[in-house]
C-alpha cells in the first residue's frame, strides 16, 4: 500500500491536541519524528516539533474521523461554494445541492478561492489575503517500492 497523501501532521492547537492525544491513546496515531535536519526547515522549533504520522495511512485518519457522520459523498466535483446564514450550500457539476453548517475544505488554496469566487462568497480581507498568499512550487515527486533494505537517516 502507499499512501499518496499527506505523510505526517503537527500540532499547534490545544483543541487539536487533545483529539491527537486520543488518536494516539487508540493507537490511530503515533509520533513519528521530532522535526527534520536543518536541511530541510529554517526555524530551530520547527525542527523539533513532534511530526504524527497514522497507522495505515492518512485516509484512515479521514476514514475514522468521517464515521460518525450521516452522510458522505465522494466523487463529486464541486463547482461552488457560498455562505448563506450560517449554512454552507455547495453545488456539484450535474446541479445537486449540498447544505451543511460545517464545512472543511483540503484542497490548494487558490482552487478554493476560485469555488468561493464562483458561489460568491467572500472571506473576511484577513483570511482571504492571507490565502491569496499562498503559492505554490513545481516539483517532482515519485512513490516507490524499494526492494531491499532502505538506508536514509531518520526519520526516513
Amino acid at each position: 500500500m502507499i499512501d499518496h497523501g499527506a505523510q505526517f501532521f503537527t500540532v499547534q492547537d490545544d483543541a487539536f491536541r487533545s483529539h491527537v492525544d486520543e488518536w494516539i491513546e487508540e493507537g490511530l496515531v503515533f509520533e513519528w519524528s521530532k522535526g527534520f535536519n536543518q536541511s530541510s526547515l529554517h526555524e530551530p522549533e520547527a525542527r523539533q516539533m513532534p511530526h504524527y504520522a497514522v497507522r495505515g495511512g492518512m485516509n484512515t485518519l479521514a476514514r475514522h474521523i468521517a464515521a460518525p457522520l450521516n452522510q458522505i459523498q465522494v466523487g463529486t466535483e464541486i463547482i461552488t461554494i457560498t455562505e448563506d446564514d450560517g449554512y454552507w450550500i455547495l453545488q456539484d457539476k450535474r446541479g445537486q445541492i449540498y447544505n451543511c453548517k460545517s464545512l472543511i475544505v483540503a484542497i490548494p488554496a487558490p482552487l478554493a478561492l476560485d469555488l468561493l469566487d464562483a458561489g460568491s462568497t467572500r472571506l473576511d480581507d484577513d483570511d482571504y489575503d492571507a490565502l491569496a498568499r499562498i503559492t505554490y512550487s513545481e516539483c517532482f515527486c515519485g512513490l516507490f517500492w524499494v526492494d531491499g533494505r532502505v538506508t536514509l537517516p531518520d526519520p526516513g
